[in-house]
C-alpha cells in the first residue's frame, strides 16, 4: 500500500514539494512496511518530492488532530498527505479547517461512509482499500483448513488493496452505504 501511495503521488505531483505520511505506530508490522514501502518507492519514483518525518497518530482522533496541525504549521508548503490507516478524518478536518483540503493531494486508507462525498467531489485524491471482508473470509478459510486437515500455509498471504478514485468509486460506494443502513437498523432495534 506505502508503494502504490508513493508512486501515485508522485504521478499526480509534478513540482517539488514535501509530502507527509500519517501512521498509527511505527511498531505495528503493518504500518512500518507501509512506511518502508512509501519511502522506498518515493525516493526512486519521485525523487522531486521529499518525505517529512512520520508521524504516529496512535489510532487516536485527537492525537491525529493535534499532530496534523503540528505538521501544517511547520510545514505550511506540505503538497501531499498519504493516511496509513483509517484514522484519516481527523486529518481531512485539519485540512478542512485550514483550507488546504483539495489543494493538497491526500490518498487515504479504507472506505467508509464519511469519505465518499470527499472522493465524490475530489477533495481526496484516492483511498487505498484494504479489502476488510476478503482478509476475514481469506484468514478463516486458513485457519480453517489447518484445523480440519492440519495444512500449515507455507508463506503469508498477502491481498492486493484496491485504489479508489472518484471514477471507479461507484462499484464500492454502494457496499459501503448498505454496510451503513445495516448498522444503523441494528442500532435503531437494538435501542
Amino acid at each position: 500500500s506505502g508503494a502504490l501511495a508513493a508512486e501515485l503521488l508522485g504521478r499526480t505531483m509534478q513540482r517539488s514539494a514535501p509530502v507527509a505520511m500519517i501512521t498509527g505506530e511505527l511498531h505495528v508490522l503493518d504500518h512500518a512496511e507501509k512506511l518502508r514501502g512509501f519511502a522506498a518507492n518515493l525516493a526512486l519514483l519521485a525523487p522531486h518530492l521529499s518525505l517529512l518525518p512520520v508521524v504516529e497518530s496512535h489510532e487516536s482522533a485527537q492525537e491525529a488532530l493535534r499532530q496534523t496541525r503540528n505538521l501544517l504549521k511547520r510545514n505550511p508548503d506540505v503538497g501531499g498527505i498519504y493516511v496509513s490507516t483509517a484514522n484519516s478524518l481527523p486529518v481531512l478536518r485539519v485540512l478542512e479547517e485550514q483550507q488546504l483540503l483539495g489543494k493538497v493531494q491526500v490518498l487515504c486508507t479504507d472506505l467508509f461512509q464519511e469519505l465518499i462525498p470527499l472522493l465524490e467531489g475530489g477533495r481526496v485524491l484516492a483511498t487505498l482499500y484494504q479489502r476488510p471482508f476478503a482478509q476475514g473470509k481469506t484468514a478463516f478459510e486458513v485457519l480453517l483448513r489447518y484445523l480440519v486437515e492440519r495444512v500449515r500455509p507455507e508463506k503469508p498471504t498477502r491481498l492486493a488493496p484496491h485504489m479508489i478514485f472518484r471514477s471507479n468509486l461507484p462499484l464500492f460506494a454502494d457496499r459501503v452505504r448498505s454496510k451503513a443502513r445495516s448498522g444503523a437498523a441494528l442500532e435503531a432495534r437494538s435501542s
